[in-house]
């Protein structure tokens, strides 16, 4: 009985002595996600970003456009996309559109869209908007956000997709 309680004791102290010692070196004592999450990406998964992930795959294309459109294939997650002869009319007018297939984009995910104004007609600042109009198939509008128009210029986009769920 003795030695249980010696045992005990030992114990006691140095489950206090782990907790004061935890305290003094600030350590908190949490689960990377909490436990009131469930779904695909709960605490079972053990995944810290669960929101999204960047699918993998960088690639390039050029698009010639044509009268304010343009069709090309990327076939990538991520990549840069170089227009020729792109237009667009002042302040969101008559934007070129670029009809992009890419057999990694699914309907469930996002794209993001960036222009490189820099071999843009002088002024115009660009915007480009993806919108998934399909599996595979991608609209990107890029607009002149300003009173400048955009005239036959090389514009690059930058494009990345964004997908949910587990990767495992």
């Amino acid at each position: 009985m003795r030695e249980t309680l010696r045992k005990i004791a030992v114990a006691a102290g140095l489950f206090i002595g782990g907790v004061l010692a935890a305290a003094a070196l600030n350590i908190t004592l949490t689960p990377v996600v909490p436990p009131t999450e469930n779904g695909e990406n709960s605490s079972s998964a053990q995944q810290i970003v669960d929101f999204a992930r960047i699918k993998l795959g960088f690639g390039t294309t050029t698009i010639a456009i044509s009268g304010s459109a343009g069709t090309g294939t990327l076939n990538n997650a991520a990549g840069l996309i170089t227009l020729t002869s792109a237009t667009a009319g002042a302040s969101g007018a008559t934007p070129s559109v670029v009809t992009l297939n890419d057999n990694k984009v699914q309907t469930t995910d996002a794209v993001q869209c960036n222009a490189d104004s820099t071999g843009a007609t002088a002024g115009a600042v660009l915007v480009c908007n993806a919108h998934i109009t399909s599996a595979g198939v991608v609209t990107l509008t890029l607009y002149s956000a300003t009173p400048t128009a955009l005239t036959a210029s090389t514009v690059v986009l930058s494009m990345e997709v964004l997908t949910s769920g587990n990767p495992n």
